[in-house]
């Protein structure tokens, strides 16, 4: 797959040929989809608001932290994950079609995938969807990319989120100490060593190869 395939995938308009990864468990259970976020799926009533309640839930997650608000969600749709060619977000749904949350790729190379944007909004439904979620998520890129590595960061505090990768078999590669700086409205953490004051806590890069994922999730292949 070449960058210009996810650009083609997000310029969709009809639902009925939208990008979808269906999740399964061990057992070969469907739990729900990724849908991928297109451009009708974009103006789903209620989704630019979902999301923006989910980002400000899980505020202190991420390294740009700020009020956020419906209108800087659309044009963060817009001008950010529908535009980037190296960029897309799923939708994470339930069987019954119920929002549940969303998980991405970016800076996609053909080197590399990395996870980001995980996120539970909602927690009906099974209680291990991101986890599944994500299991199908990377057997999709490490298949349809061929990307040898799937990565991402974290900030070190993220103890939740760090259990889940763990869980997943990424392991760390990287940690490097954060700085803070303090906004009007924001405040931003960044690894630059000579901006802004020490935040106490780290931003770790972990990873995961193609070969240690497919020896952990055999039954991903299995179940075809």
């Amino acid at each position: 797959m070449v960058l210009s395939d996810m650009l083609l995938f997000k310029d969709n308009a009809d639902p009925s040929t939208r990008l979808a990864i269906a999740i399964h468990d061990e057992t070969d259970r469907q739990l729900g989809e990724l849908q991928c976020l297109d451009k009708a799926l974009a103006s789903e009533t209620g989704l630019v608001e979902d999301l923006t309640d989910w980002r400000n839930a899980a505020r202190t997650s991420f390294l740009t932290q700020f009020e956020a608000r419906p209108d800087r969600t659309a044009t963060w749709l817009r001008n950010v994950v529908l535009a980037a060619p190296d960029r897309i977000l799923f939708i994470v749904r339930s069987t019954g079609g119920e929002r549940i949350g969303h998980i991405g790729i970016s800076n996609v190379s053909d080197e590399k995938a990395e996870i980001d944007n995980v996120m539970r909004g909602r927690r009906s439904g099974e209680r291990r969807m991101m986890f599944y979620s994500s299991v199908a998520l990377i057997a999709w890129i490490f298949e349809t990319l061929r990307v040898p590595v799937t990565q991402l960061c974290v900030l070190s505090l993220n103890t939740g989120a760090i259990r889940l990768y763990d869980r997943l078999g990424f392991e760390e590669v990287e940690r490097t100490p954060l700085r803070r700086i303090d906004e009007p409205d924001m405040t931003r953490y960044t690894t630059q060593a000579d901006h802004g004051s020490a935040a106490g806590f780290d931003y770790l890069r972990m990873e995961i190869s193609a070969e240690r994922f497919r020896r952990l999730y055999p039954w991903v292949y299995a179940a075809g």
